[in-house]
């Protein structure tokens, strides 16, 4: 059996599926799996720019309302509420806080999506193949564990060799510290929140032990760049089987 990699944008997969040696029901496989992940990137992608787009308008509308209140006169500032600035900065970091909790959602949808695709296509490969060993059957957990079981049982030799991969281990630590640890930040993810421009904020929190410490937050557009990612990744994970024997 010769494996070479083929260089896939995983988006087109299903126009380049013809490459692999395989019978129809295993194409099949591979066909329908990169349209359900082609989907699911869309959906997430649109949920991103909806929200980007609602971000902008509602900072816009913050803009105009500061505006009209911190530059107005002292005649016309009396017939303000007293309390108006307060209650635009207690608004705006309800909205921030909206915002953030939709970005780590989709950051953590999209990283299941990640994981749940590199489990699929090990599933496909072993069909393929005609294996009997699974990726199940790999000592390990979750991406690096799909990721041993390319490289050692299918021959994806370079699959972990790429600046890909080097930025996906990145972001499973950030995506670590908010699904374990509600996003507070520790010193493993430092310098990545600075790689990848990221956002610390101080916690807004009525537990002793975190006040004053700092969260992560992932700004939307980081989000979307996730998603090209994992995009680049997925075609990478797949190969030419040229001869199945």
């Amino acid at each position: 059996m010769k494996n070479d990699l083929v260089k896939l944008n995983f988006l087109e997969f299903i126009s380049e599926a013809n490459h692999a040696v395989v019978s129809n029901s295993n194409l099949n496989s591979l066909v329908f799996l990169a349209s359900e992940v082609n989907f699911r990137l869309v959906t997430l992608s649109t949920i991103i720019n909806r929200y980007i787009n609602e971000k902008k308008e509602q900072e816009a509308i913050f803009d105009n309302l500061r505006n009209t209140f911190f530059n107005c006169s002292d005649e016309e500032s009396e017939r303000f509420n007293p309390h108006i600035g307060d209650d635009l900065r207690t608004t705006e970091e309800a909205y921030f806080l909206q915002i953030d909790s939709i970005s780590k959602g989709v950051l953590l949808n999209s990283y299941s999506l990640l994981e749940n695709s590199l489990n699929d296509i090990c599933s496909v490969y072993q069909k393929i193949l005609n294996l009997e060993i699974s990726y199940k059957d790999i000592q390990g957990s979750g991406i690096e564990r799909s990721i041993k079981y390319l490289k050692k049982i299918i021959g994806n030799e370079n699959i972990n060799n790429n600046q890909q991969w080097s930025s996906i281990r990145d972001w499973n630590k950030i995506r670590n510290v908010i699904a374990h640890n509600d996003g507070f930040i520790n010193e493993s993810i430092e310098n990545i929140i600075q790689k990848f421009d990221l956002v610390s904020y101080r916690a807004f929190s009525v537990n002793e032990s975190t006040v004053g410490q700092m969260k992560v937050h992932v700004p939307l557009l980081q989000c979307k760049e996730f998603l090209y990612l994992i995009d680049e990744f997925l075609s990478l994970c797949i190969i030419e089987i040229n001869d199945v024997s």
